[in-house]
């Protein structure tokens, strides 16, 4: 079962699948291979396996949605095991007819157009500031995923058309354009960039180092920074600036909220943010509509949860 799992995993590599995406999925198909026991091959895999671990999971307290994702990992898993003939059409598809836990209708907490102005204005209080705005305002200016950030290379940068080439998921690339802030972020940072290239002597293509700026001389490969690194600098400043914490993702959900609410087409959206579903996208319209619904039930008088008078005329008419 393991080397079958490191196959699908390889296979997935070679799609362009990101590197959370491939961590994920490890760790989830290793847990059902200790479920049903290290020496059992894929072939044994059935829908009533599937099941069982599900269930234990539930039983475990696991979240519902750490549930749904494992589950989508096993999908993902078994269709490639029928499309190499390891395992039936009929298993596969009886796998994937599964229903995974009903999740709740959660409203997210997207961060207001004043939140994002507070956490983009000012100082940055980081060891790189310039690299360090320049990755936030890409997050929320182009609701970029921090994969695709962090993915940035030098070659991919269309000045003459003030948009970077993002490499998505599944091998699908897409133009994304620079709002004046992203612009003016990374004009700073590659100026700073390129002195310390020229400094600490850094052969590196990618767009965002690693290094800090008083670190250069010590690590010349010049290695392109990591997600994990991106969302320990989040963190960083939104405890100076006294925000609720983020993760980069939320970032994202802003920018297309934003978006929604000033008009911007669900078409024009979905292309930003390179969904391959329209009806993905559309999820941001319900929480723009919800975000609407929230704030005229706290602010419309008649919203409010009280019993109304009723109109004097209607008194007349039913007085005793």
């Amino acid at each position: 079962m393991e080397t079958t799992i490191e196959r699908f995993l390889t296979a997935k590599q070679a799609e362009n699948g990101s590197p959370c995406t491939i961590r994920a999925y490890r760790s989830d198909l290793f847990e059902l291979m200790q479920f049903i026991g290290p020496h059992q091959g894929p072939r044994q895999l059935s829908r009533e396996i599937i099941r069982g671990f599900l269930a234990f999971l539930h039983h475990r307290g696991v979240a519902k949605t750490t549930i749904g994702r494992k589950l989508g990992a096993i999908r993902s898993f078994t269709k490639w095991l029928c499309e190499e003939r390891i395992l039936s059409d009929d298993v596969s598809d009886r796998i994937d007819a599964l229903q995974g836990p009903r999740l709740p209708h959660t409203l997210p907490n997207v961060p207001s157009i004043e939140e994002m102005a507070t956490l983009l204005d000012g100082d940055f209080p980081t060891a790189f500031p310039e690299r360090d705005r320049l990755i936030l305002e890409l997050l929320y200016g182009a609701g970029l995923r921090v994969a695709e950030v962090v993915g940035i290379s030098l070659d991919d940068l269309r000045p003459e058309q003030s948009a970077i080439l993002i490499h998505g998921k599944g091998k699908k690339d897409r133009l994304v354009p620079f709002n004046p802030h992203s612009a003016a972020a990374l004009a700073v940072y590659t100026k700073k960039r390129r002195r310390m290239v020229r400094r600490g002597k850094i052969k590196s293509r990618a767009l965002l180092l690693s290094v800090s700026p008083n670190s250069c001389m010590a690590e010349r490969n010049g290695k392109a920074l990591d997600v994990r690194s991106v969302r320990r600098m989040l963190n960083q400043v939104t405890k100076a600036r006294g925000l609720q914490r983020m993760h980069p993702h939320l970032l994202r959900h802003a920018c297309a909220t934003h978006l929604l609410e000033n008009r911007c087409p669900l078409e024009v959206i979905s292309q930003l943010l390179g969904h391959a579903n329209l009806d993905t996208t559309a999820q941001y319209a319900q929480v723009s509509t919800r975000l609407m619904l929230s704030a005229y039930k706290a602010s419309h008088p008649h919203a409010q949860h009280q019993t109304p008078a009723a109109p004097a005329r209607l008194r007349i008419l039913f007085a005793p």
